[in-house]
């Protein structure tokens, strides 16, 4: 599980909101919070009322209501929710208990406990993305004599949603009291979003609203970001917010590669944030597949191929344009209704249920071509049915069905390497980025030049095209499937 978060000493017994805790039944053990969020209990005695008549060979799972309070020797509070049993070990002398817990508040102090499912604000601190989420607030200066710095806190950014507000935020934090001399002072300015909702959130609501922050920053900052554990606040109490994860080193966010950065004025991130909470259920497969091949461990070509194409291939399924083949449904209804027995009737009908629908390459062409950055419609046509062709051998036939395999791979690594932008694209027009920023991705970036290259080797050429469009499309509910 590699390096622990936490590891400490202390006090541990039952909790339950409400009720009054017996600190008699307190059992000494030692608490360890993994990387990946997992806290492991080790106790030297037995939870009383909790003592099960045999032996434990694998993770018994705890009643949900049911969470674990530790009194650390640091002075500090834990809570564990999410439990399950790891094992017991019974003895004449000293028999001893660990449990696993899926979740964790850690509090540094405490008046009073909390109600772990009633947070009234979420913090999450952006410091990793650097520039890409705030401009730099802290100036320094040479002067004949020394050396001069002056920080001034940026604008707070706030977006209101219907559900909460959220707010960009940047604190100057330093070492020193003003006006004494030291010999080192450190400045540092913090960036952090302040979720505030309107209603009391659970701790399940605050993981929802965590991943979905992730997920918008991905879309926008073009990197897997992997944001630090939480801080919740209850009221005057606050503490920091541990849950089962899977975490990577975040990326470094280069600006210039980026769709949007944060403080862009033209970009209303409480825009993105509330419509990528609408759409979520709306895309579905579409939206979670993209995101799976960005955060997925180093996958094989085959892999990030075909589970994109899947990807777009579901999305044009839910929100697609609907094709209507009026032609040759009235065809198949033609041909069905020669056939003189009813059971051949039937069993046909079944056979030709889906015949209408679009082919893949149909369902790929129009997808990319909700983009409006410009493609040729032709070559567009032409790429559209590679990548069909090309996922189809793999899923029907095993690979290529002619030809060395090294070919057949590199030409996917190619097709590949376009299919990924196009894909995201389609993923932030859905979500209400405006079509003249994906526009500008593709012909006004600096790296424009490098991905009109990659687009090009696919086969893919643009059109002229003096301006960017400016309509903004976003689909508020699915269509109805075929």
């Amino acid at each position: 599980m590699g390096e622990s978060i936490l590891s400490a000493d202390g006090l541990f017994r039952w909790y339950a909101p409400g009720a009054v805790g017996d600190d008699s039944k307190l059992v000494a053990g030692t608490i360890v919070i993994a990387a990946n969020g997992i806290s492991t209990l080790s106790l030297v005695g037995l939870l009383p009322d909790d003592t099960p008549t045999g032996i434990t060979f694998e993770l018994k799972p705890i009643d949900a209501e049911r969470c674990i309070v530790g009194f650390l020797k640091d002075s500090r509070y834990v809570f564990l929710r999410r439990i399950g049993c790891d094992g017991t070990t019974f003895s004449n002398v000293l028999s001893h208990q660990r449990y696993q817990a899926r979740e964790a508040v850690v509090f540094h102090d405490l008046k009073e406990f909390p109600d772990l499912d009633a947070v009234t604000n979420l913090l999450i601190g952006l410091d990793a993305l650097e520039d890409w989420a705030s401009e730099p607030a802290v100036k320094v200066s040479k002067t004949p004599r020394g050396v001069t710095a002056r920080a001034s806190t940026p604008k707070t950014l706030t977006f209101k949603l219907p559900d909460k507000t959220v707010r960009l935020k940047t604190n100057i934090r330093y070492t020193a009291p003003a006006e004494l001399w030291f010999q080192s002072v450190t400045i540092k300015q913090e960036t952090f979003f302040e979720v505030e909702p309107r209603v009391l959130l659970s701790l399940d609501s605050i993981r929802e609203e965590f991943h979905m922050l992730e997920d918008l920053l991905l879309l926008l900052a073009d990197v897997d970001v992997a944001l630090p554990w939480p801080t919740v606040r209850y009221g005057g109490e606050t503490g920091l917010y541990y849950f089962e994860r899977r975490r990577s080193d975040s990326q470094k966010v280069e600006i210039l590669k980026s769709w949007a950065t944060l403080r862009w004025p033209t970009i209303s991130f409480g825009t993105l944030l509330s419509n990528l909470e609408t759409q979520r259920d709306i895309l579905g497969p579409g939206l979670y597949l993209y995101l799976a091949i960005r955060r997925s461990p180093p996958l094989f070509l085959e892999n990030r191929f075909t589970t994109a194409i899947f990807g777009l291939e579901s999305l044009h399924r839910r929100v697609g344009t609907p094709v209507t083949q009026a032609k040759l449904e009235a065809k198949i209804a033609r041909i069905i209704g020669d056939v003189k027995l009813q059971k051949d009737r039937d069993w046909l009908s079944g056979r030709l249920r889906y015949t209408y629908e679009p082919s893949l390459e149909e369902r790929l062409f129009l997808t990319f071509s909700e983009l409006e950055i410009g493609l040729e419609p032709k070559d567009l046509r032409v790429f559209s049915k590679e990548c069909a062709d090309l996922r189809n051998k793999v899923a029907h036939f095993g690979g290529q069905r002619d030809g060395g395999y090294d070919d057949f791979v590199q030409r996917m690594y190619t097709l590949n390497e376009a299919v990924q932008p196009l894909y995201h694209a389609v993923l932030l027009s859905r979500i209400g980025l405006g079509l003249d920023r994906i526009w500008a991705y593709f012909h006004m970036s600096p790296y424009s030049f490098q991905r009109k290259k990659m687009l090009k080797a696919a086969g893919l050429t643009f059109t002229p095209q003096l301006a960017p469009p400016t309509e903004v499309k976003v689909q508020t509910k699915p269509e109805p499937a075929p």
